[in-house]
């Protein structure tokens, strides 16, 4: 036998003993704690060469294959690689740590696949922790850097400008989008939104070509869109300073606001569908934006199943998908036709704050916008037609919705007077008269017109349109007047038996001294001066709050010889008349045809036709028909 197995047995009889020995004198001696025994650490034992497993680099694929698994080209994968290395790059000195761009592939395949991440990681060849890890990195990254891509308008820019038959001056387009999300184990019913799915309510705000300017991402399911945007920095910054005749484009589920043009909800004549179709044409690049989201970004479509995180990094998920989405259009990326359906557009919920009051000036922005007048000109070929385009093209303030040849009429939304659009239309060498004005969202509001005239040879026509309840539209025209200023006023009588003089006095139902149309205190006809230029032509458009269309029906509408001082003058007449001097020429306020409703006539009360009209309104003889007529 062997040495070493002498020894080996010696060793097991001598620790047998030891143990004997122990134990007999234990019973003798006094108890004492048991010895601790002393666990050892387990070792692990590694082959002599680790096998790691492969991983395939996006350079090694076509530009092709990059696209559609990354949704991104390789340019502008390298690019996020290099921005965001500093956050990605691996602090360990392991020889095998994951590179940023296995990262960066990582968690874009996973947000463009909408694949559970174990799916995600056995293209990617890491493991499932070092797959989470990849993504919660790259989202945290992305989101710090999120202001470089997603900027909205600086407030102080000018309005942008609306080509012919779009709706004009939209800042943005304002939508919400549901990202479906498990059910949190804390407060489950805050994220249960109005189609009984549990989500997040994403704020959105893009412009025409698709790029997303404004995302809100922090919302639960169940809020309101108008809270959502009530609660933003977007609607501080909206109600603070913005250009003026700009505004954002929402869906009837927000409120109406001076910087937020909504749909009419029941539209009232051609005027107010039309306002809704172009409203509703503009939105289309948002529910294309929407749709394209999806369609590049899997994760975010409820038909794939919810994503199975915690509602911050769902927000996170859906704003590092917005980057994205801006860097694609940056660059013009195609999108490959989806693999499966379609994703589900997003439904136009109703609003869901009905106890919202709408202010009556932001009623009156929107009743400014549908606003259009109604021409008919004198066009008998396409080459008439096309002379009364170019008469109204690069003209200020004018846009030209419609042209009719058959019907002889033009429709234009203008910011002048009608009488200054009607020069601009027979500049053309063709005849034009004003048939109507739209824009009350109400067709009960009405419109109004008179008919002036008077002994010495000044006429004119003076049109009433109420726009809103606070709101009346006063646009005229008067010819005969000496150059300079007169006072022009509504006053209380229609009776024309002694011409002028029988009129009355100024209309004024609240018994107030008489003002200025800015002044608190005024009568109620005080229409403050109208300016005559060397022509002895006075074209006017002004708004006033003090009248109301349905009060003025049958009074009388006087220009004066005189300037009116607004009663700040010193004459005894200041306070009473304004001092303007006598009375040139006078007409009866009728009930007139609103826009689309006046075929033949102007108005119901003289019987004229249109082209009577036309010559009834200028001083002096007819003028002569155009040579072409």
């Amino acid at each position: 036998m062997s040495d070493s197995v002498l020894l080996l047995r010696r060793v097991r009889e001598r620790s047998g003993e030891a143990a004997a020995a122990a134990a007999s004198g234990g019973a003798s001696s006094s108890p004492g704690p048991a010895p601790r025994r002393k666990r050892g650490r387990r070792r692990r034992f590694y082959p002599e060469h680790r096998v790691y497993r492969a991983r395939s680099s996006f350079l090694d694929l076509s530009e092709e294959q990059v696209l559609r698994r990354y949704r991104l080209d390789k340019a502008a994968i390298a690019g996020l690689c290099r921005e965001l290395g500093a956050d990605l790059e691996s602090l360990t000195g392991r020889s095998h740590a994951l590179p940023v761009a296995v990262k960066v592939t990582s968690a874009l395949t996973f947000l463009a696949s909408g694949s559970f991440q174990t799916a995600t990681r056995d293209s990617t060849g890491i493991s499932q922790s070092a797959m989470s890890n990849c993504l919660a990195q790259f989202l945290e990254a992305l989101q710090r850097r999120a202001a470089r891509y997603i900027a909205f308008p600086a407030p102080g820019r000018p309005a942008p400008p609306a080509g012919t038959g779009a709706f004009p001056g939209v800042l943005g387009l304002l939508g919400s989008m549901h990202v479906a999300l498990r059910a949190p184990s804390e407060n489950e019913v805050a994220f249960r939104n109005a189609r009984n799915f549990h989500s997040m309510n994403m704020q959105v705000v893009c412009d025409a070509a698709g790029a997303i300017t404004n995302v809100v991402a922090k919302f639960p399911g169940s809020c309101p869109n108008a809270a959502v945007l009530e609660n933003s920095a977007l609607a501080r910054l909206l109600e603070g300073a913005r250009p003026e005749g700009a505004w954002l484009l929402g869906d009837r589920s927000y409120p109406l606001k001076t910087w937020l043009m909504t749909p009419i909800l029941f539209p009232c004549g051609a005027a107010e569908e039309r306002y809704n179709a172009l409203h509703h044409q503009a939105l289309a690049a948002l529910r294309q934006t929407r749709a394209l989201l999806k369609r590049r970004f899997r994760c975010l479509d409820a038909a794939g199943g919810c994503l199975q995180y915690a509602p911050q990094k769902v927000c996170q998920i859906f704003l590092a998908c917005c980057v994205l989405h801006n860097i694609a259009l940056r660059r013009r990326m195609p999108l490959e036709p989806p693999e499966g359906p379609e994703p589900d557009p997003e439904p136009e919920l109703p609003l869901q704050a009905p106890h919202v009051q709408i202010s009556s000036e932001a009623r009156a922005v929107r009743a400014r916008i549908v606003q259009q007048l109604e021409f008919t000109v004198q066009m008998s070929c396409e080459s008439c037609a096309e002379a009364v385009r170019e008469a109204l093209r690069g003209a200020p303030g004018v846009r030209l919705l419609e042209l009719r040849l058959e019907a002889q009429t033009v429709l234009v939304e203008a910011e002048l007077a009608a009488e200054r659009v009607r020069e601009l239309l027979e500049a053309s060498g063709r005849r034009a008269v004003l048939k109507g004005m739209g824009g009350a969202e109400d067709a009960s509001l009405g419109a109004a017109v008179a008919a002036l005239s008077g002994p010495g040879g000044v006429r004119g026509l003076v049109r009433f349109l109420q726009v809103s309840p606070q709101r009346c539209l006063v646009d005229g025209a008067i010819d005969g007047l000496q150059p300079g200023p007169h006072g022009l006023h509504v006053h209380e009588f229609g009776d024309l038996s002694r011409s002028c003089d029988s009129c009355g006095d100024h209309f004024n139902p609240d018994g107030e001294c008489h003002g200025g149309p800015e002044d608190e205190h005024r009568h109620a006809g005080d229409l403050g001066n109208v300016w005559a230029d060397a022509d002895g032509r006075a074209a006017f458009r002004m708004e006033d709050s003090r009248l109301k269309v349905w009060d003025i029906i049958g009074r009388s509408v006087v220009v004066d010889a005189g300037e009116d001082d607004l009663g700040r003058g010193s004459h005894p007449l200041s306070r009473v008349t304004g001092n303007s001097g006598p009375r040139l020429a006078c007409g009866v306020v009728a009930r007139a045809a609103g826009l689309f409703q006046n075929p033949k006539r102007v108005c119901s009360c003289d019987g004229l036709t249109l082209w009577d009209e036309r010559d009834r309104a200028a001083a002096g003889p007819p003028p002569a028909p155009a040579p072409h007529l």
